[in-house]
């Protein structure tokens, strides 16, 4: 399934922020971790407006 949306906020190369159908909002960001790279990923689903849970497969 290929997505659609937009991007919320985007500074380079640490963050990325993407509102997406029918995914919600989903974020990457990327700290320096002193020899390594974290990386933070997290979500906001739409409250649903039926009995289905949006995030289903996820």
């Amino acid at each position: 399934m290929i997505a659609s949306g937009a991007v919320t906020a985007y500074d380079p190369p640490t963050l990325l922020e993407l509102d997406l159908d029918p995914h919600g909002r989903v974020r990457f960001d990327l700290t320096d971790e002193g020899g390594g790279t974290a990386l933070a990923f997290s979500t906001k689903l739409p409250a649903p407006s039926s009995g289905r849970l949006p995030g289903s497969g996820w």
